[in-house]
């Protein structure tokens, strides 16, 4: 199996694909029996998707050098159902804020939530179910313990709920 560009009369580069297979005939000699396709449409499919991938990282890195520029944590924050939450999207800030790496947080929504102060947890979850129901802003202050220094501080936790297609909302 080969892929290679073939230069046409006109100009015009056209990409083929030969398969080829060994077979010996009666006489012991060797032949190849196979067959050439055109793939140049395929080529440029996988050229524009590669170009397609480089921008979007251009651009979720360009908003991530946005986000984590901006005092605080930036977030996208999911509800799937109620007490199902996710982040799949936190800036940097939220190591400074409560101690604890975007990447954990990303991975599992409960790293941030044990940092909540236990009178304030259900304030903030009672807060999110509130906002899920009635579609309007989050906007909680509850207290968190720093996973990393210890210390305690007050933190505003404000959102807007965006639904979708799918039944989820997202903030």
């Amino acid at each position: 199996r080969a892929e290679y560009r073939v230069a046409m009369r006109d100009g015009k580069t056209h990409w083929i694909r030969s398969v080829a297979e060994p077979l010996r005939d009666e006489h012991g000699i060797l032949n190849y029996y196979g067959y050439h396709i055109g793939i140049t449409l395929e080529k440029q499919l996988e050229l524009q998707a590669r170009e397609a991938e480089a921008v979007a990282e251009a651009s979720r890195q360009r908003v991530m050098q946005l986000t984590d520029s901006i005092p605080g944590a930036v977030y996208e924050f999911t509800r799937a159902g109620p007490g199902r939450y996710a982040a799949p999207f936190v800036s940097d800030g939220i190591l400074s804020l409560v101690g604890v790496p975007r990447e954990r947080v990303v991975e599992d929504f409960r790293n941030f939530l044990h940092t909540i102060h236990r009178a304030d947890l259900p304030l903030l979850l009672q807060g999110i179910e509130d906002s899920a129901t009635s579609r309007q802003p989050i906007n909680v202050s509850v207290r968190v313990h720093h996973a990393q220094t210890g210390e305690r501080r007050w933190v505003l936790a404000h959102a807007i709920p965006k639904p979708q297609a799918d039944g989820q909302l997202i903030w």
